[in-house]
Parts: structure tokens; sequence; C-alpha cells
């Protein structure tokens, strides 16, 4: 890489790895962000950056880091700043990560049960998929399964497709 961290343009956000790819988490102050962090660092996953992500692009592949000041560290509500190879292992903190997925936490989503959340988000001329994530809802555990998802999409397992499809030949054979 030519630019140095501290030299790369920032986005406010969080970014983690989960099932080795990084998943880059935006949202408005206190939509919870850290939080799902944390909440993933318990998981067993690791951190790159909180608060503020460095991103590089280099070819079709966006690259996020930490800045230097923040690295290894979580701003969490009503905590303060924690050291998250002192809590969760030093095995936990990641120097950087492919951007591979984006997870916009949001005030209320409102998706029918069976529609598709899908969508995309460009960064820096890159389209990354990326998924809105509502409240009240099994955040870590929905970011987990997204990440598996991905991962079957990109070996050509569609389920929701898959899904569709079948409903569709199943009412035409009705007919």
């Amino acid at each position: 890489m030519q630019a140095k961290h501290d030299e790369l343009p920032t986005s406010p956000g969080a970014l983690v790895e989960v099932y080795g790819l990084g998943v880059f988490l935006s949202g408005e102050s206190g939509s919870g962000k850290s939080d799902l962090v944390l909440e993933l660092l318990d998981r067993g996953h690791a951190l790159i950056a909180d608060d503020a992500v460095a991103l590089h692009r280099e070819g079709e592949h966006l690259h996020g880091y930490c800045p230097p000041p923040l690295r290894g560290l979580v701003a969490a509500r009503g905590l303060g700043i924690l050291d998250v190879a002192a809590h969760f292992g030093a095995d936990r903190v990641r120097d950087r990560a492919v951007i591979s997925l984006c997870i916009a936490l949001q005030g209320q989503v409102s998706a029918p049960p069976l529609a598709e959340a899908w969508g995309s988000r460009t960064i820096m001329s890159v389209a990354v998929p990326c998924l809105e994530l509502g409240p009240g809802r099994n955040r870590p555990l929905l970011v987990e399964l997204a990440v598996r998802e991905l991962s079957r999409r990109r070996q050509g397992m569609h389920t929701q497709a898959a899904f569709v499809a079948a409903q569709k030949k199943a009412v035409e054979r009705k007919r």
C-alpha cells in the first residue's frame, strides 16, 4: 500500500472481520455500531476499526484500516474506551480487511418477512453488498447469517432465488 494509514480518507463507522470477511457497519451516532462490535467480538470475531475507518481502493476491492490512534480500541457508551486485546485477546485485533459487506444500522426497517433486503452501497467507486438492520433484533446473529449467505451467493447458491423459482414452478403446475 502506498499511502500511510493516517493519510487515507476515513468514513464514520466500524469494521469487523466476521468469518474471514470484512463487514463495514454504518449508522447514525447512537445506532449501536460499537455495541454490535462488542457483541461480535464476544462471539469470536475480530476488530479492525471502531468509530472511524480509513479506506483505500486497490483495483476492484475496498480495503479498510484503523487510523493509528484508534487501533484496538472500542468506544462503549457508559464504559468509555475499551482495549480489545486486554478484554478479548490480541488475536481479536486485525490490521485490515477487504470490505465485503456493509450493514447499515437503522432506527426502523419495515421489510416484509420474505422480501429480500439486499442492496448495494457505492464507496470510493466500489459497489459493496449492503443490508439494513433495524433495532430490537438479534443483530450479531443476523450479521453472521448475512456473511454466510454472501459466501453462499459467491459460490452460486442463492436460497431466495431458488425458493422463488420453486414457488413459481409449483404455481404453474397447478394451472
